[in-house]
């Protein structure tokens, strides 16, 4: 009896600990997700000190965010300010004429008094916009203007918007006009005027350099030889200049130039070079142009070469 007695209070003593061990257990995750709870609750109901000031819309939703400056009625934050000129530059061209004066007025004025680069490119690219359904002068002086403009991106905006400035659609006749002669001189002018990588400058300079005369000789490819003769005279220096700086916009050169004359002499600057001084009456000859087989690409495999 005696021995069974003990059995039973040990069984009793484990089951008792095991019992305590689970209740201190219980005890400590229901601490764990109340203290989670009340967390929870002081976030999403507000704390007297916020954990951030931000002026982001989006991070504005999370718990603990406070509006980093006072919002006035009536003045538009940046993004909304963006979004509004973005929003002129795409319905502005299928306005009404009345209306399209207002929206190039309301731009010119935004760009001129604009400290912010983003908002100034953002209006260059709506001025672009307006300016292939209206080339006013106005319009054309401060996209020419933005080509000088001390931010990259601006610069590069105004190239593409002078590109496409007073440019007909695919279903127009493409005869010019003053308004092409333009903007194909002023950014003819403009690449005639950047150094060349070799001649000066650090490398930051080089590169800003380098990606606006890319991004000019890719939209020179938009006009026509009869827009102005001296688009060709800038592509004939821009072959010998780019050859001697960077191979890879030596030959963005020649694929403007096949885009602008419709000839085929492929990437052989020595051709385009002949053909340049036949329009200028220094040679008698116009080159051949390359044949189809010609035109095709080498596969990069030894029995080839």
């Amino acid at each position: 009896m005696s021995d069974n007695h003990c059995i039973k209070c040990l069984d009793k003593q484990r089951n008792s600990c095991r019992f305590g061990v689970g209740k201190i257990l219980f005890l400590i995750l229901f601490m764990l997700l109340w203290s989670g709870l009340g967390l929870l609750t002081l976030l999403f109901a507000g704390c007297a000190t916020p954990f951030f000031a931000t002026d982001n819309r989006f991070l504005l939703c999370l718990p603990g965010a406070e509006r980093k400056s006072d919002e006035i009625d009536g003045v538009l934050r940046p993004w909304e300010r963006a979004a509004l000129i973005k929003e002129k530059g795409e319905k502005g061209p299928g306005a009404k004429p009345e209306e399209q004066d207002i929206i190039i007025e309301q731009l010119i004025a935004e760009f001129g008094r604009s400290t912010d680069p983003n908002m100034r490119r953002a209006t260059v690219t709506a001025l672009g916009k307006m300016g292939q359904v209206r080339p006013e002068d106005s319009v054309g002086q401060v996209l020419a203007k933005a080509l000088y403009d001390e931010n990259l991106g601006v610069r590069l905006s105004a190239a593409h918007a002078l590109g496409i400035y007073d440019k007909p659609s695919s279903s127009q006749s493409r005869a010019s006009s003053p308004a092409r002669t333009f903007a194909v001189e002023r950014l003819c002018a403009r690449y005639q005027e950047l150094p060349y990588s070799i001649e000066a400058g650090a490398k930051k300079e080089n590169d800003d350099r380098k990606d606006l005369r890319l991004a000019i000789l890719r939209n020179l490819e938009l006009f026509r030889s009869d827009d102005s003769p001296v688009l060709l005279e800038t592509l004939g220096a821009a072959l010998e200049g780019e050859k001697l700086d960077d191979g890879a916009l030596q030959t963005a050169t020649m694929k403007t130039l096949k885009k602008v004359t419709g000839k085929e002499y492929g990437l052989d600057a020595r051709k385009w070079h002949d053909y340049i001084a036949w329009t200028k009456g220094e040679q008698t000859a116009e080159p051949e142009e390359l044949s189809l087989m010609q035109r095709l690409p080498v596969p990069d495999m030894p029995m080839f070469k």
